[in-house]
């Protein structure tokens, strides 16, 4: 007998689960071993003797729990609230068992840590939750080729229930089938890990076979071991309507400005054929000054209109990366002065422009040889900064003055239509960039073009091209 109960002591003196003993008559504490002590932040004298709802305050949940352990009976791993010294909640898993004496062994193992991990991932999940069911946006997951959760906005789009589409369709039942076998290999790709995401816009159908158009983002997860895709779907369908019905108008209005634009050349190229018949054949010097100057002024109006020919065509087209190098090289015109020479040292450099760019450096171009006077080199470089790439058009002509290097960018300035150098900021402007000329006076024209980061694209180290290079091209 002895020897068990110095058994007994020795397993409750090392435990490593906090032990007490309770003697149920009076609801007083009778031992206690130094880890439930510690747990509690308690001296073990200063426990030894109390009563029970001194660590255990809540009554109800007290004789609840207690009231199922007698006699044989035992109680295994239930949780409770108890109180340390400082009055700071706890919870424990408590065990019981009696023994002898109407007393019961209880023993304790701290879970306030995880109780507190499990409170905020519900709470976490609650507003989650909440926030996705309550989403305008349609929001899904799909594992196995089916949708195990949809938030009802996703379902609403497609004219179902919830319950109709989740565990019972996937994205091929929704989809259109022109569509399918694009969408299939861009999710297959994501799955295969080829892609970090998937961003896509297609046609879904409806419940009532109506054709929806909707843009689709995704990324590869894993949910209970499994491999899946989480994601958003929005239903574009009224914005590509919109989108359309716009680029419809435009194609008429833009055609009704290529009809008119043509008969005005045509007539104006009548004018200045009769005019010059005029001059030839008049022998009035006063009328054959005014008979020129209307020929200028229709010379004027030609090149307006050839103006508005490329100012219709900004923005028409999407924007794409364009590789500066080549861009400038198609833009490079034959030259007349065999001395100048150009050179090109923009490595493989894109930027993010409307496909009107090589009209951009046609007219820099188009400006050094016209108003340089005496330009012997052109040369193209770019210089890193850290919100920007700039990129610099330079010559070693007459320069710009001082007075003019803002007035240059401004509608009809210049000695020539007045248009280009205009037409080249708006370009720039369609996707973000700006231009200056920051050149010396009687040192040549600098143009800057400030790019930014976003719409670059550095590839490769800078290598210079020549001339003859260009002139090839």
């Amino acid at each position: 007998m002895k020897r068990e109960e110095r058994r007994y002591h020795g397993i409750f003196d090392t435990s490593q689960a906090g032990i007490f003993t309770l003697d149920v008559p009076s609801m007083q504490i009778v031992d206690i071993n130094q880890q439930c002590a510690r747990l509690l932040n308690y001296e073990i004298g200063g426990l030894i003797g109390q009563d029970i709802s001194l660590i255990w305050p809540d009554e109800v949940e007290r004789s609840r729990i207690l009231s199922n352990v007698s006699g044989q009976y035992t109680l295994s791993d239930a949780e409770v609230h108890l109180r340390n010294r400082q009055g700071r909640a706890l919870w424990v898993l408590i065990s019981a068992a009696p023994v002898h004496d109407r007393k019961l062994v209880c023993s304790l193992i701290d879970i306030t840590a995880r109780k507190q991990i499990e409170e905020a991932l519900l709470e976490s999940e609650i507003k989650f939750r909440s926030l996705v069911e309550k989403s305008l946006a349609g929001v899904y997951i799909v594992q196995d080729d089916l949708y195990t959760y949809v938030n009802p906005r996703f379902a609403e789009v497609h004219g179902y229930a919830v319950t109709e589409i989740v565990g019972k369709m996937g994205p091929k039942d929704l989809g259109s089938p022109e569509d399918w076998p694009a969408v299939q290999e861009i999710v297959r790709q994501r799955m295969d890990g080829e892609t970090e995401s998937i961003h896509y816009e297609s046609r879904n159908r409806t419940k009532s076979g109506d054709l929806i158009y909707v843009e689709i983002l995704g990324s590869r997860t894993l949910i209970q071991g499994k491999p899946g895709i989480m994601g958003t779907l929005l239903d574009i369908t009224e914005r590509k309507q919109a989108t359309d019905a716009l680029r419809r108008a435009n194609e008429k209005l833009n055609l009704l400005d290529s009809v008119t634009r043509h008969d005005l050349l045509n007539q104006l190229t009548a004018f200045q054929g009769f005019t010059g018949l005029a001059e030839e054949s008049s022998a009035d010097p006063g009328v054959t000054a005014y008979l020129g100057r209307a020929r200028a002024v229709a010379t004027k109006m030609q090149a307006l209109l050839k103006f508005t020919r490329d100012y219709q065509n900004m923005g028409m087209r999407e924007p794409q990366w364009q590789s500066v190098r080549e861009v400038f090289l198609q833009a490079a015109p034959p030259l007349e002065t065999p001395e100048i020479a150009l050179s090109v040292d923009v490595g493989e450099l894109a930027i993010y422009a409307d496909p009107l760019l090589e009209k951009v450096f046609a007219n820099l171009m188009d400006n050094a040889f016209r108003h340089g006077e005496h330009v012997s080199k052109i040369h193209l470089y770019y210089e890193e900064h850290p919100d920007a790439i700039v990129v610099i058009f330079e010559d070693n002509g007459a320069g710009v003055s001082a007075i003019e290097k803002e007035l240059i960018f401004r509608r009809g300035y210049g000695k020539n239509t007045g248009y280009g150098l205009f037409l080249c900021r708006e370009i720039l402007a369609l996707t973000g960039m700006s231009i200056l000329e920051t050149g010396e006076p009687g040192k040549g024209a600098r143009c800057e073009i400030t790019v930014p980061r976003v719409n670059c694209r550095l590839h490769a180290k800078r290598g210079e091209t020549s001339r003859d290079e260009v002139v090839g091209s």
